[in-house]
């Protein structure tokens, strides 16, 4: 039936025919769609930023305060993936530096790979002791791969000398 342009219909207005409906309901309802969508665009932006794994996020770089140690690493990792793991170590040209990657790491993940391979490797304290020779300019790089055995949240210490950089990262399942 046509509307006749005198009497025109609220569409907001609660009906009975031809089916019941609750206008004020179902504006409440239109209100928590609209959060929903909103939290569901933020949790997408926050994992293309890194949240859940590589990124912005993510990535991150540590120094101690006379730049002898730098590590960059991921804060967010994945139970099982591959995570890369790089120390920057600075010291007296052609020197042997020492690094200790100590306990829980071990514990917490497995080394795939390590480039170059250390002088010396050992046990030391419960962590891992690697040994390496400086270039003529007194640095060093080790680039790990890594693979979280482990989910939840974990702490890492890595000490140089009479460094230390204590580390948390978030393993996912």
């Amino acid at each position: 039936m046509p509307r006749s342009p005198e009497a025109p219909e609220d569409d907001f207005r609660p009906r009975d025919h031809p089916v019941e409906d609750d206008i004020a309901f179902q504006r409440k309802a239109w209100k928590v769609e609209r959060v929903g969508w909103a939290c569901l665009l933020v949790l997408v932006v926050f994992a293309l930023l890194g949240l859940f794994s590589n990124g912005p996020l993510s990535d991150r770089r540590l120094t101690t305060p006379d730049g002898t140690l730098q590590v960059d690493d991921q804060r967010f990792l994945r139970q099982g993936g591959r995570s890369p793991l790089r120390l920057a170590l600075q010291g007296e040209p052609g020197a042997t530096l020492q690094v200790v990657l100590e306990a829980p790491f071990l514990d917490t993940h497995r080394i795939e790979a390590l480039e170059p391979h250390p002088l010396e490797s050992g046990s030391a304290q419960g962590g891992l002791r690697l040994a390496v020779r400086a270039d003529r300019d007194g640095r060093a790089t080790l680039h790990f791969s890594l693979r979280p055995d482990r989910t939840g949240a974990t702490h890492l210490t890595i000490r140089f000398g009479e460094h230390r950089l204590r580390l948390w990262q978030f393993i996912y399942p």
